[in-house]
């Protein structure tokens, strides 16, 4: 399954938005629109289902508590934060979702960390298998606890916190990776930032760590020169985990070197390169293209394409790169447009912008289009706010 649908209310830039999401989604929008704050009402929830993690209020207070949650925009008495979604099948078998989550959350006191589930709703196969609904007569205290991030709770829709919990988050950061010891206890929940990536690696069955190492290094071998091969090792006196990649020269032998000499690039490389390989769950990405050139830019859409088609997954990532738009491709309903206004974020599929889809009929790059649009709408709607 893949998250088709995403339905947002009063989620942080969002006061009320419903988007369809394809396998492989790009989130283009202008600084500060909300392209991360998407990502992270899917992070929230995988939060929430994967054991260990604290559940809901660990995750609400994550975040710095209900207030910095619940969207500026929200007002009156439709004030609760809502997060909906959608699964569907790969195999596009059927039209109809095969599950539905709902949550919406409120607080009686907006101050305060905490939030109090208002409703929860789970559906599987078009039956209702769980629904509750806060009522005055309930104690708050009952309702403090999601169902989702209970395993004897959500059996009856175990699809739902199985897939939630099979989310993978990337925006792999070079220098806390290669100073990961120094910062081992500011390492975050589900590691985001990549601290433990090496150490990751290295636990991989081995067969299975060689064959994906064997894949980057023919992929890598298109834009680092000289490369000759790559493996990941452990110090035997530190327990550290290393990568380290050979290199050809005058050296018969070539020249073994650490991770800690690699770029910013190859490290962002190598990390999205093995994430692709590692799960079948839904991968997001923050900016993929970050300290990589045009060149291999341009190739990360197709590499997408690949491993949807080989394995099924899907990928959710945010970018602001015409380089990574510009594939003709690149199907108009597989970008999520974020604009902003002056009533929170709005965020359609690039279907909905005839010109984008005639472009594409045409044989043009809808994603330029569309960046260049989401950008300007935003120009022009920051202007009114001024």
């Amino acid at each position: 399954m893949y998250i088709s649908r995403v339905q947002l209310k009063n989620w942080k830039n969002f006061r009320d938005v419903d988007v369809v999401l394809q396998q492989r989604t790009f989130i283009i929008g202008p600084n500060a629109s909300g392209k991360s704050n998407f990502l992270d009402a899917l992070r929230f929830l995988h939060e929430i289902a994967s054991p260990g993690r604290g559940g809901l209020q660990a995750a609400v207070e994550r975040r710095g508590g209900f207030r910095q949650i619940r969207s500026l925009w929200a007002h009156g008495s439709d004030n609760a934060i809502l997060i909906a979604i959608e699964l569907s099948p790969v195999d596009k078998s059927t039209e109809v979702p095969i599950c539905r989550y709902e949550l919406e959350l409120h607080s009686d006191d907006p101050k305060a960390l905490h939030a109090i589930i208002k409703r929860e709703l789970a559906v599987v196969d078009g039956e209702t298998k769980r629904r509750r609904t806060r009522t005055s007569a309930e104690d708050a205290q009952t309702l403090s606890q999601t169902e989702l991030e209970y395993a004897p709770l959500s059996a009856k829709f175990r699809p739902i916190p199985d897939m939630l919990a099979s989310i993978q988050y990337l925006h792999l950061v070079p220098q806390l990776l290669r100073s990961a010891r120094d910062f081992h206890a500011m390492q975050l929940p589900g590691d985001p930032f990549g601290q433990g990536f090496l150490d990751r690696v290295m636990q991989t069955r081995k067969s299975t760590r060689e064959a994906r190492l064997r894949r980057i290094k023919d992929a890598l071998a298109v834009s680092v020169h000289d490369l000759e091969d790559l493996r990941a090792v452990r110090n035997e006196k530190t327990g550290q985990s290393h990568l380290e990649a050979r290199f050809r020269n005058w050296r018969s032998r070539g020249t073994w070197q650490a991770e800690t000499r690699f770029s910013d690039g190859t490290l962002r490389l190598i990390a999205l390169l093995w994430a692709l390989q590692e799960s079948d769950g839904p991968l997001l990405l923050e900016e993929p293209e970050l300290s990589l050139n045009s060149s291999i830019v341009r190739r990360i859409p197709a590499t997408f394409a690949r491993v949807g088609k080989r394995s099924g997954r899907q990928v959710i990532a945010s970018t602001h790169s015409p380089d990574m738009v510009y594939d003709e491709g690149i199907s108009p309903k597989e970008f999520a447009v974020i604009t902003q206004t002056n009533d929170g974020s709005t965020i359609e599929d690039g279907s909905q912008f005839q010109s984008a889809v005639e472009i594409s009929r045409a044989g043009g790059s809808a994603g330029d289009y569309l960046l260049a649009r989401a950008t300007e709408r935003s120009t022009m709607s920051k202007q009114l706010l001024l």
